[in-house]
């Protein structure tokens, strides 16, 4: 009886064990969501029917629904996997998404997701389309041009990745997007910070882009707006024509005069099928808040050569007058509710923040021998000579004959590049950088370079 007893309370125990180690996992992993879905309260209504978490396995939130203050449909998804990199990640991921800082990668997958893009573009714009102007070429994206184009609650899939570095100063953010009869979106950002970045609105703001590639693809939102707007008969010259009074048009009101090469760029963007890749690799890497800045001249942050833009698999070389046309188009943008430089209308949720002030303290070195007179008194030890590094002016003409060497190349914008000298031809400097994750060159024009210094 006692051994028969023995036996079955052993998987009884065991069982219990189990259920209990399950049931602490499923605990951390709903405050985990919990934790991921905190920032959006404060301006949205996020709401969730159940957490599947199992050990092993990928957390599965769904049914998750979100609202706008006034109750409007906003978005809402099937299901949401949330899969971290090892099956441990969920014990420690709630404080990760608390303070923000992130120390393992993980991914978001939504699968049957719904967006109703006309409540969605109403908390974009406040101005109101009149039905003459839906086909004007800003209006493309206000919810009555939405709606006359025949959207609603788009069917789409998205993943998201965050991939931050072993030393939690760069932090890679990946997303794929495929919107059903609207586009594909594919997106690579890569953020610094020296202070680690993490996911909280603050240090976003603080963080520093040093690569971003963004590629879209037409998948039915060209379509849609030329069968509005023209004919379906209309032929593709047809269409081409239409397009390029849209952007004369589109110049006229805004009091630019965009080139022909600009001017047949947007017009090839706004065809059926279109595929456009934007490849930014600034020489220094750029605050994330100034670019996302409405009011900031972009010019001031980011050159042509540091932008490649390529429309249907042919690369657009921009000029500097291209550049100050967009500039120009970008400072007389109107603020909406969402890229508001006011502070107090800025949502909560969003990274455009006003950046705190960072007041940078002087460090001060203890030397060796003052250390050790304290640790052991009486004893006196060598002070060793300072050797200061010292880095040489040079001409950029004199740079090939240095490859190897470490150079600090200033730009005319002030920025400054150090590095070692890996490559020079006849448009640009390369410089590589050594980074926690490996080397990473930033490619710098001649035409940039104001100052350059080689080490002796």
């Amino acid at each position: 009886m006692k051994r028969w007893l023995k036996w079955a309370v052993y998987p009884l125990v065991l069982i219990s064990i189990v259920a209990a180690i399950q049931g602490y996992y499923w605990v951390k992993a709903t405050d985990a969501v919990n934790a991921l879905i905190r920032p959006f309260k404060g301006v949205a209504k996020v709401d969730y029917q159940e957490v599947s978490a199992f050990l092993f396995s990928p957390v599965v939130v769904s049914d998750i629904t979100v609202r706008d203050q006034q109750n409007n449909p906003l978005l809402s998804i099937d299901k949401l996997n949330i899969a971290g990199n090892s099956w441990h990640f969920f014990l420690t991921a709630h404080d990760q998404m608390y303070n923000g800082h992130l120390t393992e990668p993980f991914s978001l997958q939504a699968s049957g997701l719904s967006i109703n893009l006309p409540s969605i573009s109403k908390a974009y714009s406040k101005a109101d389309t009149l039905p003459d102007q839906l086909c004007a070429l800003q209006d493309d994206l206000l919810p009555a041009a939405l709606l006359a184009y025949g959207y609603g609650a788009q069917p789409g899939e998205v993943k998201i990745a965050f991939e931050p570095s072993a030393n939690r100063q760069q932090l890679k953010i990946s997303l794929d997007g495929d919107m059903t009869g609207i586009a594909t979106v594919e997106l690579q950002l890569w953020l610094g910070n020296v202070n680690g970045v993490s996911l909280l609105r603050k240090d976003l703001a603080l963080s520093r882009v040093a690569y971003s590639r963004l590629r879209v693809r037409d998948k039915g939102m060209n379509i849609r707006r030329l069968n509005y707007c023209l004919p379906e008969s209309a032929s593709r010259e047809g269409q081409q024509r239409y397009l390029a009074e849209r952007v004369d048009q589109w110049a006229l009101e805004h009091d630019i005069q965009p080139s022909r090469l600009l001017k047949q760029a947007l017009v090839a963007i706004e065809m059926p099928g279109s595929k456009a890749e934007l490849l930014l690799e600034p020489a220094v890497p750029v605050s994330l808040e100034a670019l996302l800045r409405t009011k900031v001249a972009k010019d001031s942050l980011i050159t042509p050569s540091e932008v490649a833009l390529t429309i249907n698999a042919e690369q657009v070389k921009l000029s500097e007058d291209d550049w100050v046309v967009i500039n120009s188009v970008a400072e007389k943008a109107p603020t909406s509710e969402l890229a508001s430089d006011s502070e107090e209308d800025v949502p909560p949720v969003l990274p455009i923040v006003e950046a705190a002030e960072v007041i940078e303290e002087e460090v001060v070195e203890e030397k060796p021998a003052k250390r050790l007179r304290e640790i052991i008194p009486g004893v006196v030890a060598l002070e060793h000579s300072d050797v200061s590094v010292a880095y040489m002016n040079t001409a950029v003409s004199e740079l090939p004959a240095y490859i190897g060497r470490e150079v600090k190349i200033k730009t005319r914008f002030g920025k400054e590049v150090m590095g070692r000298l890996v490559a020079v031809n006849k448009e640009r400097v390369s410089v590589q950088h050594h980074m926690e994750q490996g080397n990473i060159t930033f490619p710098i024009y001649r035409e940039n370079i104001a100052n350059v210094k080689v080490l002796r």
